[in-house]
């Protein structure tokens, strides 16, 4: 009758591919992905910012390690060395060791006289 019914082996006419939705679909999912990758990688300014704060970092560092170089003397050790006197937390204080004390029998005040009569340090009893 007019086209009304199909006939059993009549197969629907081949569309151009895909159907309306499908297509949104795979914009969507095109979208998705450039999504993803624009957060994956940084912007320009976010670069920039980085290279300077790595920069800044790394003036810090430098200026850091200087100021802890000078700041930390070299640690004097007692009974070591040809000075008579080392500064101790900010003292001054005798540079005889207790072991030298002992060692020649003598006081700090004796030591420290023998020391400055000879100019050598006593090392034996007398």
């Amino acid at each position: 009758m007019f086209g009304l019914f199909k006939k059993k082996d009549e197969k629907p006419p081949a569309n151009s591919g895909t159907t309306r939705r499908q297509a949104r679909a795979k914009q969507k999912e095109v979208a998705a992905k450039k999504r993803a990758s624009a957060e994956a990688k940084p912007s320009m300014r976010q670069k920039e910012r980085a290279r300077r704060q790595a920069a800044a970092m790394k003036r810090v560092k430098s200026v850091q390690a200087k100021s802890a170089a000078a700041k930390a003397p070299k640690r004097s050790k007692f009974g070591v060395g040809s000075a008579k006197t080392i500064t101790h937390n900010g003292r001054k204080m005798a540079n005889v060791d207790a072991s030298q004390l002992k060692a020649t029998g003598m006081s700090l005040r004796s030591y420290m006289n023998a020391w400055n009569k000879t100019g050598k340090r006593p090392t034996k009893k007398k």
